[in-house]
């Protein structure tokens, strides 16, 4: 069934109805939960199931870090050259020059991407020989969070974080359920930013009844988070 795995976010995803029998699903199966006892995160988000390697031990980022850096922090393991990146507009945006090889243009596009699931601006600049370079634009760094709701609301890019009261506080989580108060509101907006929380380095993890919707959403934030008391 591997071979049928796609990649999505630095996740891979896996849908089990490849399996051409019973017993390539039970070896999937037993593979799954050897990958979720070493670390691995692993959460069925139908179609597919969607696995997350562990995100790796590492030093916080510190104050003041260059927009390459910032960007090389969140992409942990970047598949762009980056030494051929520069930067432009005060230090916040920044510019590979366009291949007229597909072939080198994909891992920049990839990388990029990933950016944007981060809130990053992604474009590209086009030319009379059409795409001449693609560009990202960080957002701007925001002020250290007062508490885990400000800091959910900050990791989510969200123009209304309104929701993220609706948490409730688990040691450096946040969880959002259905059955202890939050309101189906809350929820739905929880789920609809995973994916851009996800990004930002945050644990994400939905439980969900079998054959209904996930009633459950639990943020957990990285280690390297400062909260300002």
């Amino acid at each position: 069934m591997w071979e049928t795995a796609t990649e999505q976010d630095g996740a891979i995803l896996i849908d089990p109805t490849k399996a051409e029998t019973f017993t390539d699903r039970e070896v999937f199966n037993d593979n799954r939960r050897r990958l979720r006892d070493r670390g691995w995160h692993t959460e069925y988000m139908a179609p597919a199931w969607r696995i997350t390697p562990p995100a790796p031990k590492r030093e916080p980022l510190k104050a003041g870090a260059s927009v390459i850096e910032r960007a090389e922090f969140l992409l942990v393991a970047p598949r762009a050259n980056w030494d051929t990146a520069t930067v432009t507009n005060d230090g916040r945006t920044i510019r590979f020059e366009a291949s007229r090889n597909p072939y080198f243009n994909k891992p920049v596009i990839e990388d990029l991407s990933r950016l944007r699931a981060a809130g990053w601006d992604v474009g590209e600049v086009t030319g009379p020989r059409g795409v001449e370079a693609f560009t990202a634009t960080a957002p701007l760094e925001k002020a250290t969070p007062r508490s885990l709701a400000e800091a959910l609301g900050q990791a989510s890019g969200s123009r209304n974080t309104f929701w993220t009261g609706e948490g409730r506080e688990e040691g450096r989580s946040l969880v959002f359920d259905v059955s202890g108060g939050c309101s189906t509101g809350a929820l739905r907006e929880a789920r609809a930013v995973a994916g851009r929380v996800r990004a930002n380095g945050w644990t994400v993890s939905t439980e969900a009844k079998v054959g209904a919707d996930p009633h459950r959403v639990t943020f957990t934030a990285p280690r390297s988070l400062e909260i300002d008391q």
